[in-house]
């Protein structure tokens, strides 16, 4: 909270101006697929604006460029619904639980990896949605009670490569600031300088604000708590937390380490992409399912226009005969005139902001690939030598 204090008010004034005047700010979508306009919204406080100046140092049209790519995103990736694998994942408490709140007043929450059987019984794409929910709902309930930032413990050995890759990317470009501080716990002594190298997929700032720590005392103040606050998987630092393993978990996180390793940076990438076309995708879906055969009239308004996409409905490849040799596919989009680019009506024009950007390309650092091959191969060296002696059982 003390950066967010830091933001001077008349930047913060200036920002919610330019908003205004703005003519294409994106609304605010909610979880469920709700809008409202971007200022009556959850994020038009006068402290989320805060978060986006601070996150890019007082620059207000840096700000606002990521404030509106932010809205831009929401409209892409929600509504998430809570069902299915998704309302599996959370139902079973293992992989994401609100803990307590530390003595500053910081709610304290945890993502657990449960020692490479994170993704058993699941998916990493389902996993990334599981996340993306519980962190709307605690986001929700911390401004409630008047706490906007949070601290995030990363507990039970290294994550897939993939789902932290792409879940660190979402987070920094459109939850800026909500981290208080971040500990993972627990990792050897000798391994806590190496791992850090795992941090790759996060910016200098959001690295400077997490911790690594082997020791519970250390542990424990770091994040505010006291022993008996927290779950017994936490006690006990390095040596407490080798009782947890699974037989095979040491082969399983060296497993997954050599396919990230293998895999580079596609995966995480692919997970982006499918993030924001599946909302898309069954959104277009159903207001496509009743719009009549598209004519091969001339071009004329109120003819069926494809819309080249990633992904799509059912009704694709009937005006655009190109986009299969471009890798994409179509939409028809209902009451469009003749270009396809102009803003179409009727059923697909609440869809037309998210289907106009879905599937584009997240870039990348130019130099992740070393850091990933670097930071794996080291991992799972440090990882084998630390734990080659633990064959414990849960």
């Amino acid at each position: 909270m003390a950066l967010l204090a830091r933001v001077p008010a008349e930047a913060v004034r200036e920002l919610r101006a330019r908003l205004r005047a703005a003519p294409d700010v994106p609304p605010y979508r909610a979880l469920d697929g709700a809008e409202a306009s971007w200022e009556a919204s959850p994020a038009g406080t006068e402290t989320s604006l805060r978060r986006f100046l601070a996150a890019r140092k007082g620059d207000v049209d840096k700000a606002m460029a990521m404030y509106t790519d932010c809205l831009a995103w929401r409209r892409r990736v929600f509504p998430i619904e809570a069902s299915g694998a998704v309302a599996e994942i959370l139902a079973d408490g293992r992989r994401f639980r609100r803990i307590a709140t530390g003595s500053d007043g910081v709610p304290v929450i945890m993502i657990e990896f449960l020692w490479g059987y994170f993704l058993e019984g699941a998916t990493a794409f389902d996993c990334l949605r599981a996340t993306l929910v519980f962190v709307e709902q605690e986001i929700a309930r911390g401004e409630q009670a008047g706490a906007p930032q949070f601290c995030i413990i990363s507990y039970g050995g290294p994550p897939p490569i993939e789902y932290a890759a792409a879940l660190g990317m979402v987070l920094t470009k459109n939850y800026p600031e909500r981290l208080q501080r971040a500990v993972i716990y627990p990792v050897p002594r000798l391994g806590a300088r190496l791992t850090r190298l795992f941090l790759w997929f996060a910016d200098r700032d959001t690295r400077e604000k997490i911790a690594i720590h082997w020791d519970e005392d250390a542990f424990l103040d770091f994040v505010r708590l006291r022993h008996e606050n927290v779950p017994q998987r936490l006690w006990g630092g390095v040596d407490g937390s080798k009782k947890w393993f699974m037989p095979d978990s040491q082969t399983r996180i060296a497993r997954a380490m050599r396919s990230g390793l293998a895999g580079g940076l596609g995966p995480a990438q692919s997970l982006m992409a499918q993030l924001e076309e599946h909302p898309v995708r069954a959104q277009l879906s159903r207001a496509c399912q009743n719009t009549a055969p598209p004519t091969k009239q001339a071009s004329r308004p109120g003819r069926h226009t494809c819309l080249p996409l990633a992904a799509c409905c059912p009704r694709r490849e009937i005006d655009n005969p190109r986009s299969d040799r471009e890798g994409g596919l179509t939409v028809p989009i209902v009451g469009a005139a003749s270009s396809p680019l102009q803003e179409p009506t009727d059923s697909c024009d609440k869809l037309w902001p998210a289907a106009k950007d879905a599937g584009k390309p997240w870039s990348l650092p130019s130099n992740a690939p070393i850091a990933v091959a670097v930071a794996l191969l080291l991992l799972m060296l440090r990882w084998l030598l630390e734990t080659s002696d633990v064959g414990h059982s849960h």
